[in-house]
């Protein structure tokens, strides 16, 4: 309907009696909006009652009032809500959505954009979500309920990373949930940290494992963790912590061609097969020694066959079962160091081929394990050493203490060859050492009569004889036929 001329003096007397209905329903609807309002919080409160700047908060009621009238200050009829009376009634003005009659905000739109219009109660409502979005902020009000939005990916990497996908060398496990694991990754360069903090998305997968160590009881041992082998070490240190060292075991048995032997030295290495007495493998912590000897058994076994009895603490690869065309391998852990000379006693009643022996540490066993190699066994066994000759002391020094002076006559009646090896980016670098099977070789006379310095000049000596026979060169290394 059409709005009568208000007069300039715009008091209440001057007012036609459809104006005053018209203001009389603006102010109801005032109160009725007041009153469905929840009441403000202090912080609220105080919000209300700082100054606001230019563009801040919500518009003030002088706003809303001014853009509730037109240019000449008579109210817009768009602006205009129904009383409760109209409402409750079925007239015309009771069907009007009760959000009609929006005024626009009071500041000017962004260029290329639309204004947007808000009601009196939408401009309230949405004041009271800002300051609601402060207080959370804060870490005040009601608690929210969880999310019900899909994990993030970090979430979702820290579930898929595995333990197994890390590559290391050794890794350190504390027992302790709130200690930090590290681990010596592999091919470390120079200038590169040798030692490095297992990251956090690896926390869910040490935490299975750090379980499933609790519940070992031997201190040497090894556990599969997710279809990975991996010997194991436990120590209690001076700060009552205990810790774990792990030392990744290859799943497949490994081949001597893929572990780069030199092709000089690798028909030598599989003649031993046929061949009685002892293979020592040594070398320094972390050098491959147990791989190397392992690579020799299951060779042997795929070509020549027969039976062969590995002892070990722990047992590393697995090689339990059918072996090539022939061939069979039973294996043995053993608990302690007791334990040793009596599974090396019962082996030799199951009439081996080979026999697989890892690190001996006591004379009984040492001794136990020289009757093998000088009796139609070929046994393979790995030492901690520097070098070839102190690989050979190693193993003497440990038979004396059980058979006395006796040990070097045993060793250089039973030894077969050393390898001594170092492993390099290019493969393992090694140095050895070959006796005859005549039993005449200058080595044997070495060790018998203790002269292992002596060893040096002789293994540089075969060292050079096996290049030339390598090259299709006579001895001396000349070719064609010598007289």
């Amino acid at each position: 309907m059409a709005f009568p001329t208000m007069s300039a003096d715009n008091s209440t007397a001057s007012r036609r009696p459809d104006e005053q209905q018209a203001l009389g329903e603006e102010e109801a609807a005032k109160r009725d909006a007041k009153r469905s309002q929840p009441p403000p919080d202090k912080q609220h409160e105080k919000q209300r009652q700082r100054p606001q700047k230019p563009g801040e908060g919500a518009p003030g009621a002088k706003a809303l009032r001014n853009a509730m009238r037109d240019g000449s200050g008579r109210p817009r009829p768009d602006a205009i809500r129904p009383n409760r009376a109209q409402q409750s009634s079925g007239s015309a003005s009771s069907a009007r959505d009760p959000e009609e009659g929006l005024a626009p905000r009071p500041y000017p739109p962004k260029k290329h954009q639309r204004a947007q219009v808000l009601s009196a109660r939408d401009v309230v409502a949405s004041g009271a979500d800002d300051d609601g979005q402060r207080r959370q902020a804060r870490g005040e009000g009601r608690p929210q309920a969880p999310s019900s939005r899909p994990a993030s990916a970090q979430d979702a990497t820290a579930i898929r990373s595995r333990i197994k996908d890390l590559e290391f060398v050794d890794m350190y496990v504390p027992m302790h949930n709130h200690g930090v694991a590290r681990y010596n990754p592999k091919n470390v360069r120079l200038g590169e940290p040798g030692n490095i903090p297992v990251g956090k998305e690896y926390r869910g997968d040490l935490s299975a494992l750090r379980e499933r160590l609790q519940h070992i009881p031997k201190e040497d041992f090894s556990v599969v963790h997710d279809d990975v082998r991996y010997r194991g070490s436990k120590a209690a240190l001076a700060n009552g912590e205990q810790w774990v060292c792990l030392r990744r075991i290859s799943g497949d048995v490994p081949t001597l061609e893929k572990l780069r032997i030199d092709p000089i030295l690798l028909p030598k290495m599989r003649d031993l097969g046929r061949r009685n007495g002892l293979v020592i493998v040594c070398g320094g912590t972390g050098q491959g020694k147990s791989t190397t000897a392992t690579a020799l058994l299951a060779d042997y076994l795929n070509r020549i066959g027969h039976v062969a009895m590995t002892i070990e603490d722990p047992v590393e690869f697995n090689l339990h079962g059918e072996r090539g065309n022939g061939g069979y391998c039973f294996q043995v852990e053993v608990d302690d160091e007791e334990a040793w000379a009596p599974a090396l006693k019962r082996a030799l009643r199951w009439h081996p081929r080979y026999i697989l022996v890892g690190e001996v540490r006591s004379g009984a066993a040492a001794a136990q394990m020289l009757r093998a190699a000088t009796s139609g066994h070929l046994v393979i066994a790995t030492f901690h050493a520097g070098s070839v000759e102190k690989g050979i002391q190693s193993i003497i020094q440990v038979a004396e203490s059980e058979v006395g002076a006796r040990a070097q006559d045993l060793v250089a009646e039973g030894l077969a060859a050393v390898f001594h090896q170092t492993i390099t980016p290019s493969g393992p670098e090694i140095s050895y050492l070959f006796t005859d099977p005549s039993g005449s070789d200058p080595a044997r006379q070495y060790i018998r009569s203790g002269k292992l310095h002596m060893l040096n000049s002789y293994m540089e000596q075969q060292a050079v004889r096996m290049a030339n026979e390598a090259a299709g060169k006579n001895p001396d290394g000349t070719y064609g036929r010598q007289s």
